[in-house]
């Protein structure tokens, strides 16, 4: 396991600015709303040749008191018995307030190195200003600006200098996954149970998850990093810029996995928000599984579970690669079928197949349902390659590109996966004429 660094303070001190100065990437949204992180976001860091996980966390608030709150308050302290090292963060404009002498408090009973940083220095003046954090008896503050990057490099020297020697992750990632869906359908939820210990707020109330959050999930199978995501809504539904952000967090989630794990809820069906999640996933040219949750609420026999994969079918056509599986975040149900699941699509997702079977693939299924050859509009398959993978793409040499009727390519598609033994992952086709224009055909 890496060493995990926490980044800790009172709200509104540049934690999560902090963190994405670190990381080098915009990961955790920033905005002057005091309490925007509520989960913990972490990413791994390589300074001095070493490696660890570096963990942003909401604020520390001792006066919460919404449910939501208490409960991010509770993760973070279970978090910071699990660390190696805790970056105590104040904010040098400020100075010492009293909310940072009770946060002092409770990370000295921790009993966890802590490294004393103070944050938003843009100026010599800001950088005395610092001294005054002496008295919090935690010894030198490091002066730092998470926003403008000053004196980042010194504050990763201290970090590597006091992190135990770590051997680098040897395992190798099987992949990243997404868990999207609309607000409320349970990918907190499910996060937590797969995990095995609550590490993001699970709330009915809708916009508990906020940011995009990246875990590694340890498996017999290898690691996998699972990214939970703030539900995606419609756009008239978005009233914030909290929740505009919130939004393209989830979508660039999509962008950046391997797989897209769509959670819809058994209870309310599939609903127009969840046909347009499941588009940006078809979009982005991911592998798929759709996670029927909440399955435990629902008498769900194998009649039922045949009638609801036909009830899929009809509505998610344009996902017909998909896979699906029925569980239940709450009882555990099926949870135990994920992960080979995963493992089996994420397989497909990145497999390459030899030319000489594929051209002999092609050629029983143009033999079986020969391509219409209508006049003027005859078309050939010279021969087939596959062109790259993550997802599949085959490249197809032909007579006329433009001559291949849709319904012919899908009926090559559904041909090639079922024979490929593939599944969960969309296959492409790229079409080149022998007079070498190039077309491209979307599935």
């Amino acid at each position: 396991m890496l060493p995990k660094v926490l980044i800790v303070g009172r709200p509104n001190v540049g934690k999560s600015a902090l963190f994405n100065r670190i990381v080098r990437s915009r990961k955790s949204i920033v905005h002057e709303e005091p309490g925007v992180t509520r989960d913990l976001l972490q990413a791994e860091v390589e300074w001095n040749d070493k490696h660890f996980l570096l963990i942003d966390s909401g604020g520390l608030d001792l006066d919460a008191s919404d449910a939501v709150k208490v409960k991010a308050q509770e993760i973070l302290l279970n978090m910071m018995r699990e660390v190696d090292l805790i970056l105590f963060v104040l904010d040098a404009r400020e100075g010492v307030m009293p909310l940072d002498q009770e946060v002092s408090r409770i990370v000295r009973e921790s009993r966890k190195p802590v490294i004393l940083v103070a944050n938003k220095v843009d100026t010599i003046l800001q950088a005395n200003t610092a001294l005054a954090f002496y008295s919090l008896g935690w010894g030198d503050p490091i002066p730092v600006s998470g926003l403008n990057g000053f004196n980042i490099g010194e504050l990763l020297d201290e970090i590597s200098q006091r992190l135990p020697e770590a051997i680098p992750p040897t395992r190798r990632l099987v992949g990243k996954v997404a868990i999207v869906g609309r607000p409320n359908v349970g990918k907190s939820a499910l996060l937590n149970a797969l995990l095995g210990q609550e590490r993001v707020i699970v709330s009915e109330i809708p916009g508990t998850t906020r940011d995009a959050i990246d875990t590694y999930w340890e498996t017999p199978n290898g690691i996998f990093l699972l990214i939970d995501t703030a539900g995606i809504k419609k756009k008239s539904k978005i009233s914030t810029d909290l929740e505009y952000l919130s939004n393209l967090r989830a979508q660039e989630a999509i962008s950046r996995c391997d797989l897209a794990l769509l959670v819809i809820s058994a209870e309310e069906g599939i609903m127009a928000q969840d046909r347009k999640i499941a588009g940006m996933i078809q979009e982005a040219k991911k592998a798929c599984i759709v996670a029927v949750n909440k399955c435990d609420l629902v008498d769900f026999n194998p009649k039922k579970v045949t009638q609801f994969k036909e009830y899929m079918a009809k509505e998610l056509d344009f996902l017909a690669f998909a896979e699906s599986i029925f569980i239940s975040a709450k009882s555990g149900m099926n949870l135990d079928k994920l992960t080979p699941l995963l493992v089996a699509v994420l397989s497909s997702y990145r497999r390459h197949f030899a030319t000489s079977l594929l051209n002999k693939m092609i050629a029983e299924i143009t033999l079986a349902h020969p391509p219409p050859q209508a006049p003027g509009k005859e078309f050939r398959i010279y021969y087939v390659t596959q062109k790259s993978v993550a997802p599949p793409v085959f490249l197809f040499f032909v007579n006329k590109a433009e001559n291949l009727h849709f319904s012919y390519e899908r009926y090559l598609k559904n041909q090639l996966i079922s024979r490929l033994g593939l599944i969960g992952t969309p296959i492409f086709f790229e079409l080149r004429s022998k007079r070498k224009t190039l077309a491209g055909k979307k599935p």
